[in-house]
């Protein structure tokens, strides 16, 4: 409701249309099909699984189903329509797969699985990393136990090359090897540990929390901010004809009554009000210039606010503090004694705070969170960098109790 597509909804596709198509109707006449891997195996039981669904479910009243050849194509017909064009068919046969090199971070030498295999084998390695990131990083792991490696840019650049290992940047996850190369994944040599995804996620753009995502987290009468004409109240969906057929738009109550129609498409002006309790939000009025006014008055603290910052940082990048060296190998054993998986937030606040430990200027950090957020892990990190680096660390707490609970953690860490 509300505008907004309920979850499986592509399953009653042929509902809304008069004619489906299928992916045959866009290729060009001479466009080539690559049909890659054990294809018609994974279709036979891809059509399997969808007809025993609709068996399954077939006869429930209340939750009623397509049949599956009215939203799918059989797996049959799939392949006597890839006829229609140029063929390639691709198999991975000819390659073999790598023995287990997962990287053993509590041995005395962690890279020994991987330093056997270079030492026996003939082929030239080529070792991928998710990222120029963590390419570095795993360069630095390297030298650490003298496996000399070099970098490379780019596929042709290693085949270009002639030196007989590599380190370069890639999204493969599975590593092969054949009569003249052999492809290790980062993900090979991590295979032993839960891999988090934090990378990729960190460089996902965050969406503001003020930010509407949609209709659903607006309920009637809450206070909004319309970008352009600013704090109003939010009073439900309405449908209005203009002509060309109904459209759908949210309806914005300013001061005097005065109502502002904001079409669903620009839902994007739309963020929630953030200034105090919502029953006592004050609503501008349209066409009076307050909300300009107010804008251009916060815009002044604003620049005022951040002139005051930029000094002192200034000040504070003008300081001088102790870069701590880290020992991957050994911080890496530490982190595997954590029991849980990392949050996100968390591992984003372990990081910023191990990075601002190593840049060299005094740290000005305050790690926020609720109870059981997994503040202490934060800590607990920062404490085994500082400590290996050769300096004591002093844990403050407010109560005798909680001094207790953090030395037990410390102690079986």
């Amino acid at each position: 409701g509300k505008g907004i597509a309920s979850g499986g909804i592509e399953w009653y596709l042929p509902l809304f249309f008069d004619a489906t198509a299928t992916i045959f109707d866009y290729l060009p006449k001479q466009a080539i099909v690559c049909l890659h891997g054990a294809l018609d195996k994974s279709a036979q039981s891809f059509w399997f699984d969808a007809t025993s669904r609709y068996k399954l479910m077939a006869y429930d009243p209340e939750k009623p189903i397509l049949k599956p050849e009215m939203v799918l194509i059989k797996a049959d017909d799939f392949f006597k329509q890839t006829h229609d064009f140029a063929l390639i068919y691709m198999q991975l046969d000819a390659l073999s797969t790598l023995p287990a090199l997962d990287v053993d971070r509590r041995a005395e030498q962690p890279l020994h699985k991987l330093q056997s295999f270079l030492s026996q084998t003939s082929q030239r390695v080529l070792i991928t990393a998710e990222s120029l990131g963590r390419r570095e990083t795993m360069l630095q792991l390297f030298n650490e136990y003298r496996l000399d490696i070099q970098i490379c840019d780019s596929w042709q650049a290693f085949l270009q090359s002639d030196s007989q290992f590599m380190l370069g940047v890639s999204s493969l996850h599975s590593g092969f090897f054949n009569d003249q190369y052999a492809v290790i994944t980062e993900a090979e040599l991590y295979a032993s540990t839960v891999r988090q995804q934090r990378r990729r996620e960190k460089e996902k753009a965050r969406n503001t929390e003020g930010m509407l995502k949609d209709l659903s987290e607006l309920r009637l009468d809450d206070p909004v901010v319309h970008e352009q004409h600013g704090v109003g109240r939010y009073k439900g969906l309405v449908n209005i004809d203009f002509g060309e057929g109904e459209t759908e738009l949210l309806l914005i109550e300013y001061f005097g009554e005065d109502k502002l129609y904001v079409p669903v498409s620009q839902l994007f002006l739309i963020s929630r009000y953030s200034g105090g309790p919502p029953e006592s939000a004050p609503l501008h009025r349209l066409g009076s210039g307050q909300w300009e006014k107010a804008k251009k008055k916060a815009l002044k603290q604003i620049r005022d606010t951040a002139a005051e910052l930029l000094n002192l940082y200034a000040q504070r990048a003008a300081r001088k503090g102790h870069a701590f060296t880290l020992s991957l190998h050994d911080y890496e054993a530490f982190c595997e004694g954590f029991p849980f998986e990392e949050t996100p937030d968390q591992l984003e606040a372990i990081e910023n705070v191990i990075k601002d430990m190593q840049s060299g200027r005094p740290m000005d950090r305050l790690v926020c969170g609720d109870v059981g957020f997994g503040k202490t892990e934060v800590a607990l990190r920062a404490a085994f960098v500082a400590v290996m680096g050769g300096r004591q660390v002093a844990v403050l707490v407010p109560t005798t109790l909680l001094a207790e609970q953090h030395y037990q953690n410390f102690c079986d860490r």
